[in-house]
Parts: structure tokens; C-alpha cells; sequence
């Protein structure tokens, strides 16, 4: 078993546009493996507020620019054969611009 440690912080967005909501694959074919379609998001880094990671996360991810909005859920993620652990806070989010 992978030694404990502590909890990775994270924020999503959820971004919802023409009654559809936005997902990114965290797992690229170019891995080997099977797709994973989540909220675009990830860690916080030292330093950042959950906005500002969040913003950061979904311009890398997508490339686009966001308002991040309220939260809306926390989430948890826990894989016992890798020892990783994510706390995930979810947010409404509104693009910038059209």
C-alpha cells in the first residue's frame, strides 16, 4: 500500500453553455489509457486562492477565460493503489466574452 499524505486541494468548474456542460479527457490516448472526462480543473498550487487556481486550470485545460462564479459541491477522489487523494471544490463558472 502507498504511504499516506496529505490531501491535494483542487477546484473544477462547471460550465454550462446551450443546455450542455463542458468536460476535458484528464487521461490523453496518448497515455495508454482510458479516457477520464471530467470538469476541467485541478491543484491548487502554493500560494493561489481556489479562483485563481481555477482560473489558471481551465486556461490551461481549454484555453478559454473564465468568472469564476459560487460553489456549488465538494467532492472527493481517492485511488487506495496510487495513494492519491483529491479534494475538489466545484464551482459555477461563466465564460468571458461570446
Amino acid at each position: 500500500m502507498p504511504p499516506t499524505r496529505p490531501p491535494r486541494i483542487g477546484a473544477r468548474a462547471i460550465l454550462l453553455r446551450a443546455g450542455r456542460v463542458l468536460l476535458v479527457n484528464a487521461f490523453p490516448e496518448s497515455l495508454g489509457r482510458p479516457p477520464l472526462w471530467c470538469l476541467p480543473g485541478g491543484g491548487v498550487e502554493a500560494g493561489e486562492s481556489l479562483h485563481e487556481a481555477l482560473m489558471r486550470e481551465v486556461a490551461e485545460e481549454t484555453g478559454l477565460s473564465i468568472r469564476p462564479g459560487p460553489l456549488a459541491a465538494v467532492s472527493e477522489f481517492r485511488d487506495p493503489d496510487t495513494g492519491f487523494h483529491q479534494i475538489d471544490h466545484v464551482f459555477r463558472a461563466e465564460l468571458n466574452g461570446p
